[in-house]
């Protein structure tokens, strides 16, 4: 059910595929919504790809969670050594106390909340919605009713990333751009 490298770290060529799928933009500012971020880790990883992707933008990212705990803790979260040498290494610093931790620039793109996305969020138009694996936990109604909402808050070309085994309901009629098994749904 889950999709590859859920809740934890992403492989190269996982990074890579994602940053394939996200569109040519030139805005100053890139705003992202990544609702179900769970613990921390991909939001990490997404907001590397974001930073490589988009050199010269301000990246915005609002992670959001149901489990307070995992919110509270994602902006301490630190990488295990066997990570750090990998792709992320460019976005990697020593913290005090010699760990693997993000770099401030990282660290200050991403505001980690508490909240759930089924209730009425106040975000602002949105570049890139990343929201895997969250709409398969939620009944049809619910679905529909934050579908809608990520229609109603996507920019013009905006993406959103949902689950490798989900699928936009097809009332919403998006358009599909595929990367291996990742699908991104713009507006039609």
């Amino acid at each position: 059910f889950w999709s590859k490298c859920s809740d934890s770290w992403w492989t190269d060529a996982y990074a890579d595929a994602v940053s394939k799928l996200l569109p040519d933009n030139s805005a100053k500012q890139i705003v992202v919504w990544n609702p179900g971020c769970g613990k921390g880790a991909e939001t990490y990883c997404l907001a590397c790809v974001l930073a490589k992707r988009y050199p010269g933008s301000k990246i915005r990212i609002y992670a959001q969670d149901i489990d307070l705990l995992n919110v509270s803790n994602a902006p301490l979260l630190t990488v295990p050594s066997s990570q750090a040498g990998g792709w992320l290494s460019p976005y990697l610093v020593k913290n005090a106390t010699g760990a693997d931790s993000f770099s401030k620039d990282i660290k200050d793109s991403i505001m980690f909340e508490y909240h759930d996305c089924k209730n009425t969020n106040a975000l602002p138009m949105v570049d890139v919605i990343f929201a895997r694996d969250i709409l398969s936990l939620m009944d049809e109604s619910s679905q529909e009713l934050v579908v809608a909402d990520f229609l109603e808050k996507m920019k013009g070309n905006a993406v959103a990333i949902i689950g490798e085994n989900e699928a936009m309901p097809a009332s919403f009629n998006f358009g599909e751009k595929t990367v291996g098994t990742l699908v991104a749904y713009s507006r039609d």
